[in-house]
């Protein structure tokens, strides 16, 4: 990660210094983006001030990386600035010098301040600010900040963290002493106590950037006590921190590090960044610094949110019980554990239990949650109890979850995301606790499926509540129980598998399900959730028909279907003797063919032959029809829709149980030969013989696919093809035109010399 000191405005930008060497103990963070495949929403139960330490594989939860140093303390500096000086917080005057100005404009406005004789920079002349010239805090004001905006040249600048532990020293030049020794004489004559801390933080930051990291941690000492405990007080314990660090005086640095940490959610990030304990003796070591029990709570949390949750809240739980440091690392406890053990599905596929094994690493949680959930003496004893409950339900022991969630109703606060975890968590533990799916399982199962289903986290104020996983895993469950019912229709309501439209009579049985007249509620809900609706299933089954010739019945059924307007890309009735779909899909077309009127005018052609009309014509132009609608054609929209699939698949790619009706050109081949066998030309025989030989190539492609799954379309060679037929039409310009734009053939022509 990199961190950035701006060089905008020295004083609004707190510098951590952080520890760049590697720590001995091993960091625990990690294991899934933002949420992931949780369902244990620590914004239910945890202050949100440590919202970047929920457990995540980001570095922190919410942001990745921290980068607002920049801008961290513009808001405080500012207001602060304007309560002093009284002036509106909608005036942007003091924005502009704060954290804009340059510093010669600073200059200028602090000499005039001094001398009305000196002029003022032409931008801030018909500034408000600038009029008022008796105001002694303006006076003291615009001093102090040409002191500011001179410390800017060496502590504001861009520095990047693999920097802070090398051996490189950091010089200050004359014109830099001269500030300080500036810094210094106002901070002595300064009686406001507000103006005061300001040059006492510059000092500070003064010394540590010129790396006397002594004279830096006297000075925060000598004068500590002289200062309210404010963000400014804070910012400026982060340097002594820093030059401790500097020193290699570990521990001191870290509780120092842990002191800024409690100081405020803008110091959270930043604090823990720094915070590196080397080793144990190190650590016993920051602990005995501590003055009380809160600052120790506060260093093991760090320590826990590093590396061990498990130690930490042992440590911080007999310190004090209702510490709110404890509520953090539960969550994240809940979601280490939760990650590692559940048999929620991470990556897509099909899974219906959880994983379970007696580990100890499992017996360790458990114990640790379970007994500190039992004593009840926490802040938030239901956090415990729900997790002790959520942990029995990942290792199957339903009943004891159950008892758990229970005990934790009983003192639950009534806030949306709270009560919606507690039912999330209620409703899988039950619905894993039925073994078998019956009608009264169903009911009481019912009100909380719709309720996920329609859940509108936005609008119900449930920001961050994790509920699609904990969904997706009972519809996945519920499937799965279903199966072994052997009530399939319910189980591809909740899990739709390709292969179900395979059968036939399924397919049927499906719809008849789908447009059933009174359906009770629960198979409402079950035909609500099922991705593939009755026009869907019509648009399926015309595609079906047509690839087996059934051109009446197809029209039947795409009138009904979902896909009927959809157009094709190509002209279907094109036949090259180069399939080429793109040159296809770009050429002017007068007509432009769905789904539908290209079956209509399927069933037109095939009227005219029964009537003996243009038999050769329309003969062919079906045989081109069925081979385009092919996986080899140009018309795959034929085929692509909500039970196959889209994108134009790949036949490696499409579903395996569609493979051989989209690649097979058994049908145009047919019409060729009809054709062929109506041709009067040399010329239209020629080309009738040169299309079978492509379709006798594509079944050479399909042959080779079912031997090797792995087999690649695009590039394949698989010898030369039977172009014999073909020599009978030497004298035909088809011919030439064959040899000019088939590689295959003249690759045969030359093998035949």
């Amino acid at each position: 990660m990199m961190r950035r000191f701006s060089n905008k405005s020295l004083i609004i930008f707190i510098s951590i210094i952080v520890a760049g060497a590697g720590i001995v103990w091993a960091c625990a963070d990690g294991g899934w983006d933002d949420g992931g495949n949780s369902s244990f929403t620590p914004e239910s139960f945890v202050d949100t001030a440590y919202a970047p330490f929920f457990y995540s594989d980001q570095f922190y939860y919410g942001i990745g990386h921290d980068e607002a140093h920049v801008q961290r303390f513009n808001d405080d500096v500012v207001n602060e600035w304007q309560g002093y000086l009284g002036i509106s917080k909608s005036d942007t005057e003091l924005h502009y010098f704060l954290l804009q100005a340059r510093k010669g404009i600073v200059d200028s406005v602090s000499q005039y301040f001094e001398n009305a004789s000196n002029p003022l920079p032409k931008e801030v002349t018909h500034f408000s600010m600038v009029q008022n010239r008796d105001s002694k805090k303006l006076k003291a004001f615009f001093t102090f900040l040409v002191y500011a905006k001179a410390n800017e040249a060496y502590a504001a600048v861009v520095s990047y963290y693999w920097d802070y532990d090398t051996s490189k020293k950091q010089t200050l030049s004359d014109a830099d002493k001269l500030i300080r020794i500036g810094l210094e004489s106002q901070f002595s004559k300064t009686k406001d106590k507000f103006i005061k801390q300001r040059y006492w933080f510059q000092i500070i930051r003064s010394y540590f950037f010129g790396a006397d990291y002594n004279t830096c941690i006297d000075w925060f000492e000598k004068y500590k006590d002289d200062f309210t405990q404010n963000v400014m007080y804070y910012r400026a314990m982060s340097y002594e921190a820093g030059a401790y660090y500097k020193q290699k005086k570990y521990s001191q640095a870290n509780y120092l590090y842990s002191k800024v940490y409690d100081a405020g959610a803008a110091f959270k990030t930043v604090a823990h960044y720094s915070f590196h304990p080397q080793n144990e003796s190190d650590w016993n070591a920051t602990l005995q610094l501590c003055s009380n029990n809160q600052e120790k709570a506060t260093l093991w949390q760090l320590l826990g949110i590093y590396f061990d949750e498990q130690r930490s809240i042992k440590e911080i739980y007999q310190l004090d019980p209702k510490s709110e440091k404890l509520e953090l690392l539960l969550s994240r406890l809940i979601n280490i554990e939760e990650n590692r053990v559940s048999g929620y599905d991470r990556y897509g596929y099909d899974v219906s239990t959880h994983i379970t094994s007696k580990d100890s690493a499992k017996l360790q949680t458990l114990q640790l949650v379970e007994r500190i959930a039992n004593a009840q003496n926490t802040s938030k004893p239901y956090m415990w109890q729900l997790a002790a409950g959520y942990l029995h339900f990942l290792y199957e022991d339903n009943a004891k979850a159950s008892q758990y969630y229970t005990l934790a109703k009983t003192t639950l606060p009534q806030t949306n995301l709270l009560q919606a975890q507690y039912r999330l968590l209620l409703f899988i533990n039950q619905l894993a606790s039925f073994k078998t799916l019956d009608a009264a399982a169903e009911s009481k199962l019912l009100p909380d499926l719709e309720w996920l289903q329609t859940l509108n986290t936005e609008k119900m104020g449930l920001h961050n509540f994790r509920y699609t996983t904990a969904y997706s895993w009972a519809k996945l469950n519920m499937s799965a129980k279903y199966k072994k019912q052997n009530e399939w229709l319910k189980a591809e309501c909740f899990a739709h598998q390709d292969t179900f439209y395979t059968d036939k009579k399924q397919t049927a049985n499906m719809k008849a399900f789908l447009q059933k007249a009174n359906p009770s509620s629960f198979e409402q809900y079950c035909q609500n959730i099922y991705p593939v609706k009755t026009t869907d299933i019509n648009e399926f089954q015309a595609i079906q028909l047509a690839f087996e010739d059934r051109i009446n019945e197809a029209i039947t059924l795409m009138k009904e279907g979902t896909g009927s307007a959809t157009q094709l890309l190509g002209n279907p009735f094109n036949g090259r003797i180069r399939d080429c779909h793109d040159c296809d899909h770009e050429a002017a077309q007068k007509i432009k063919y769905t789904k539908l009127s290209f079956l209509e005018k399927l069933k037109e052609m095939q009227d005219k032959i029964a009537v003996n009309q243009d038999v050769y014509a329309n003969n062919l132009l079906l045989a081109n029809a069925f081979y385009n609608i092919s996986y080899y054609g140009n018309a795959r929209y034929f085929y692509e829709c909500q039970v196959i699939g889209g994108e134009f698949l790949l036949y490696s790619f499409s579903p395996n149980m569609f493979d051989n009706m989209l690649v097979d050109n058994h049908l145009a081949m047919g019409y060729y030969k009809k054709a062929l066998a109506a041709a009067q030309t040399d010329e239209q025989k020629a080309k009738c013989t040169f299309m079978i030989a492509k379709c006798t190539q594509n079944e050479m492609y399909n042959a080779a696919f079912k031997k090797n799954k792995d087999f690649d379309f695009g590039y394949a060679y698989l010898g030369p093809v039977d172009f014999s037929a073909m020599q009978n039409f030497k004298n035909t310009k088809y011919y030439q035109d064959v040899i000019d734009e088939c590689g295959y053939f003249r690759e045969y022509l030359h093998l035949k010399k």
